[in-house]
Parts: structure tokens; C-alpha cells; sequence
């Protein structure tokens, strides 16, 4: 609650905030649907928004007829910007209408201002609390121990059961003392340290008080969780190296002075930088050592705590035993590492291929006896291709191809890494030859096996999209769901093996369900004039039963003569990757036949009843 001096250009930032978030959400509406005259509406008002985002918002050593000026065209391009709005399908009638009105006002406000006025004028600004009591959001208060008794005192009214706050400083409007009642999701949250004071009694009976033991108090978390925090925050996935950093943390916060001592945070941190290391290609030591000494040795205040921490972690590394290949496997997943909060088409190519990393990882671990066994792995490897395969779709399959080349190199070169590591860390000649045979045997079946899966993902992948297999699907999608583009985009989008999203697939095909013109479209090209009895049960079903398997054919033996001209390369095409993909295509045919056919009836029952 505050009295600010009056400044059109806070007004002007708040309307432009909530504009933008409104070009955001039609934008996303637009991209959506996918329609392309919505398309051009969402490029064109980016474009406006744009213009807008670009014009100058300094006015130091302006005159006053140039801030004016300046301030008026920034409304008119805000203006601009509403009346696109107006003209795209998003439902914020209510919202475009505030947002008319007070561009409105600025207007008014701009016209009216006269060189010199306003240097003395004061208006009512709402503050964090009284904004979000308003709308709804949840607020932190941290410290409210430092706060001044008096201002807590002012919510005690407010944190009664159907409360409300009295704002009595903004005077009267309208006669009455302006009063607000809190949103229904309105949350209030306060924090504090008791060292650092206290807050009275009747706050405190007010709320439920958590208390969290401190880390002077004994151990506030479990060992459990901080091994959890140490792999779901930090990254990194070793057990036995988070065991290891812990007991380092724990024996340098035992014999460190208080003022010095390292605290959680440090860990994750320390965490965090040893997981970033080894992503990065660094051995796995070697990321340990430029972690533990830049979080817990650079850090430290005194110069005998420096050192005492620098001798303890050399202590601890001396004792660190860790699988050989860690850093190699480390490094093999870290080719489908996602950034957290990463939507793009990319990281789900990523997290499709995991599993083929996982693969080859498998692969290492087994024993000789099971790796000998060439069907064994010749399964896996058709199994893993043909997987990864069916999971894109026509926006993401050249984008996932260019994956799996790019993991080829980088997966040859980590290999051969360690396969070098290795063979140095061998003295004796006889013992090296040793190491060499270990490490063919070890990392070529892991290089061999995915350029096995690579050129076979390859192969099904231009089978189905350089060959007729998805223009012909395409086709058949978008005869059936021609009057009803929301559910032809959203099953467009989705991968060509309809088995893969099928949560996505039941929503199109219900989509068609609840449009009552969509049999007859889809059925004889148009509407028909509705006439009781014009169009018998019999020829209705005959009718469908004519045009739903017109669309779904394919003719399989052109697709294996394709397979087997000498002209074509085998990474695109052969006779493995035909069986393969036409097992899964023929069945994504049946889902659509069985579910068209179902809609058919279901529209041909209620048609003649």
C-alpha cells in the first residue's frame, strides 16, 4: 500500500504487459491449429508486437512536446497491436475490453499533460500484498522477523477466517473506506530465523508453523535425501561418487571452524560442477579435483582452513575407488542430456533415444557368453531401431536422423577415449596387448551396434517418408479429417505409428464424434439437405464400407520391389527395414479403419433414428 508519483509510463508498461501476454496465448492458439490463414494472423501481429518493442523508451534531455509525442505513438502502436487481437479466436473478450479502456485513458492522460504539471501530483499504487490478495498468487514474506510490529499488527484482520484488509490510508472512495477480500487462492507465507528475533504471539496463532531443523541443529535431512538432492538436482547419477562427496563434505563441516564451515549448498554445488566436468569430456577425477577445490578449498575465508580442506580432499581421493568405465558412461548419456524445462523438438528426439544409449551401455556390462550370442543382440538392435523409428513424425524425423549422426561421432570419440585410457595406464607390454584385446571387445560391439541401429533407423525412416508409405496416410488423414482441422493437426502432429501416442489418437478420432457434419463430408464431399428417409441405412453403411478402405490400401509388393532395386543404397532402403516398418504400418491402418468405422455407425444409427 503506497502513494508513488504519478508516471504514464508505469501505466503504459502495466497495459503492454498484459498485451503481450495475450499476443503470446493467440500466438500459441494460431500455431496450433495450424490453419494457415491463423498462421499469417499470428506472423503479422508478431510483427506489430515487434514494432512496438522496438521504439525508444529514454526521454533524457527531451522537451515536452517530444516526451508527449513519443508517448503517443507508443499508444498507437499499442492500439495497433488490440486491434489484431480483436480480429484472432482467443476468448478474452472481457480483457480486450479493460485493456481498450485504458489505452483510452492514457490517451486522455497524455492530452492533457502541460509542461511543468504533474511535477506535485501523487496517485494510489497497489502493493505486492494488496496485488496479490486481488489476483490470487501465493507470497513469500521472508525475514517478517525484521518487520516492523506495527505493519505486521495491520494483517491480523486479514488472516481471521474470512478476513479482510482495510486499506484506511487511501482514504474514501465513493463515501466508504476501501476494503479488499482476499482471492480465494490467496496465499500468505512467512519466514524467519528465531536467532534473529521474534513475531508476536498473535501472528503466530494466526498460521501453521513448520519448523526445519538448521544444519547447528543435527541433521535436518536424511541421508536418503540428500543422496536424492545430490542425483535429481545436481545430476549426477553415480552412487558410490555421491557417497563419496558426502563423506568429503560431512568430515570437512566436522573439523572446520564455524564462521568457515561449508554448508549444504556447497555440496550441490560441488555436485552440480563435477556433473557439468564430465558432460563437458573431463575425466572423472580430474572433474572432482576442479570442483572439490573451487567450492571447497577457494572459498574458505582463512588460510589455514584453505589448507587443511586441501589435505582432506586429497585425503579422500587417494581412498575414491570408481569403476574404470564411469566417465565413459557418464559421457555416453550425457549425448541425450535435456536442459531442465526443455520442450523442444530436439530434447524429445533425445529422450526417444535414451534407451539406445541405455543399449549400448548394457552391451559393456554383459558378459562375454551373452555377447557372443548374435541373434540375442541382432533382436535388440531391430527391436531398439524399429522403436526409435516409429516414434517420429514428419516435423521431427530429419531433425532425429541428424541425431543419430551427430552421436555416431561423438560416441567413437569418447570410446576411443577410454579404450586410450586404458591402454596407458598399462606398463607391461604383454599386459598392454591384454588391454587392447579388452578394449576391442569392449568398445567395438558398442560402435558396431549403433551404427547397426543408425542405418536401420535410417532405412525405416525414408521408407516411410521419401517412400508412399506417409503421403499416403497424410492423404487418408486429411480426407478423414477434413471438417475438423483442429483434430487433423493434432493427429498430424503426432508420431506415424499411431500406437506410440495413443491418448493423442482417441482425442482426434473423438473430435470427429462430436461433429455433426462430419460423416457427410467425409462420406459424399458435402452436407447434404437434411430429408427424412432421403438416404437409406443400407446405403449409408454401403457407402462407408466403399470409402474407408479406398483410403487405407497399400500396395506392399511395389514397396518391396522398391526395396530391392540394385540402384538403391541399403542405408535407405532394404528389404529388413520393408518387414519391419510394414508390420507396424499395417497396423496403424487397422486402428484407423476399426475407428472409423466404429464413428460411421455410431453417425449412421443416430442418422436414421
Amino acid at each position: 500500500m503506497q502513494g508513488n508519483k504519478t508516471d504514464i509510463w508505469r501505466h503504459m508498461k502495466n497495459v503492454a504487459s498484459q498485451i503481450e501476454a495475450l499476443v503470446q496465448a493467440a500466438q500459441r492458439h494460431c500455431l496450433i491449429v495450424g490453419a494457415p490463414e491463423l498462421r499469417a494472423q499470428a506472423s503479422s501481429v508478431e510483427k506489430d508486437w515487434s514494432s512496438y518493442q522496438g521504439l525508444s523508451t529514454s526521454v533524457e534531455g527531451m522537451a515536452h512536446q517530444e516526451v508527449s509525442s513519443l508517448l503517443m505513438t507508443h499508444i498507437q502502436q499499442l492500439q495497433i497491436v488490440l486491434r489484431h487481437l480483436e480480429k484472432m479466436p482467443i476468448q478474452a473478450a472481457a480483457q480486450l475490453d479493460v485493456l481498450r479502456d485504458q489505452i483510452c485513458n492514457l490517451k486522455i492522460s497524455v492530452s492533457n499533460m502541460k509542461p511543468g504539471a504533474g511535477g506535485g501530483a501523487f496517485e494510489w499504487v497497489d502493493s505486492l500484498l494488496v496485488t496479490a490478495l486481488k489476483n490470487g498468487h501465493w507470497l513469500l514474506v521472508d525475514n517478517v522477523n525484521f518487520c516492523s510490529a506495527s505493519v505486521l499488527d495491520r494483517l491480523n484482520a486479514l488472516l481471521e477466517p474470512k478476513g479482510v484488509l482495510t486499506i484506511n490510508e487511501k482514504g474514501t472512495v465513493d463515501g466508504e473506506i476501501v476494503t479488499v477480500v482476499p482471492h480465494p487462492n490467496f496465499r500468505l507465507f512467512f519466514a524467519m530465523d528465531p536467532k534473529m528475533g521474534e513475531i508476536s504471539r498473535a501472528m503466530r496463532n494466526r498460521g501453521i508453523e513448520i519448523y526445519m531443523l538448521g544444519e547447528t541443529e543435527g541433521e535436518p535431512y536424511s541421508e536418503e535425501d540428500i543422496l536424492a538432492m545430490l542425483t535429481k538436482c545436481s545430476g549426477l547419477k553415480n552412487e558410490a561418487l555421491c557417497h563419496w562427496l558426502l563423506d568429503l563434505h560431512r568430515e570437512l563441516k566436522a573439523e572446520a571452524p564455524i564462521a568457515d564451515c561449508p554448508v549444504l549448498e556447497d555440496l550441490l554445488q560441488a555436485a552440480r560442477v563435477i556433473a557439468q566436468l564430465i558432460k563437458r569430456g573431463f575425466d572423472t577425477k580430474e572433474a572432482i579435483v576442479h570442483a572439490t577445490e573451487d567450492v571447497y578449498i577457494n572459498h574458505r575465508k582463512n588460510g589455514s582452513t584453505k589448507k587443511h580442506a586441501k589435505s582432506l580432499v586429497q585425503k579422500h581421493l587417494t581412498k575414491m575407488s570408481l569403476p574404470e568405465d564411469y566417465a565413459q558412461k557418464d559421457q555416453v548419456m550425457s549425448l541425450a542430456t535435456i536442459c531442465p524445462g526443455d520442450t523442444s523438438i530436439l530434447s524429445t528426439i533425445k529422450e526417444e533415444g535414451k534407451f539406445i544409449l541405455e543399449l549400448l551401455k548394457d552391451m559393456q556390462q554383459n558378459s562375454s557368453s551373452e555377447m557372443s550370442d548374435t541373434i540375442f543382440k541382432t533382436t535388440q538392435f531391430n527391436s531398439a531401431a524399429l522403436i526409435f523409428a516409429s516414434m517420429q513424425c514428419e516435423n521431427s524425423w530429419q531433425l532425429a536422423l541428424a541425431w543419430l549422426d551427430s552421436v555416431s561421432v561423438s560416441l567413437a570419440r569418447i570410446l576411443k577415449a577410454q579404450g586410450n585410457r586404458l591402454a596407458i595406464k598399462e606398463n607391461d607390454e604383454s599386459t598392454a596387448r591384454s588391454s587392447h584385446s579388452m578394449e576391442c571387445f569392449m568398445l567395438e560391439p558398442a560402435v558396431h551396434g549403433f551404427e547397426y541401429v543408425r542405418t536401420l533407423a535410417l532405412g525405416c525412416l525414408k521408407l516411410v517418408f521419401e517412400g508412399q508409405l506417409w503421403p499416403k496416410l497424410k492423404s487418408a488423414l486429411a480426407e478423414a479429417f477434413t471438417s475438423v482441422p483442429q483434430a487433423l493437426c493434432l493427429i498430424n502432429e503426432q508420431p506415424w505409428d499411431l500406437n506410440q501416442n495413443p491418448q493423442a489418437s482417441k482425442k482426434a478420432f473423438a473430435l470427429l464424434k462430436l461433429t455433426p457434419t462430419w460423416f457427410a463430408v467425409f462420406c459424399f464431399d458435402k452436407v447434404p439437405k437434411r430429408k427424412s428417409g432421403a438416404i437409406g441405412e443400407g446405403a449409408l453403411k454401403n457407402r462407408a464400407a466403399e470409402k474407408i478402405p479406398s483410403l487405407l490400401t497399400i500396395d506392399k509388393t511395389e514397396l518391396i520391389e522398391l526395396a530391392s532395386e540394385p540402384h538403391k543404397s541399403a542405408n535407405q532402403s532394404n528389404l529388413l527395414a520393408v518387414s519391419l516398418v510394414l508390420a507396424l504400418f499395417t497396423h496403424t491402418l487397422d486402428i484407423m479403419k476399426k475407428e472409423l468405422t466404429f464413428i460411421s455407425d455410431i453417425y449412421i444409427v443416430s442418422s436414421i433414428n
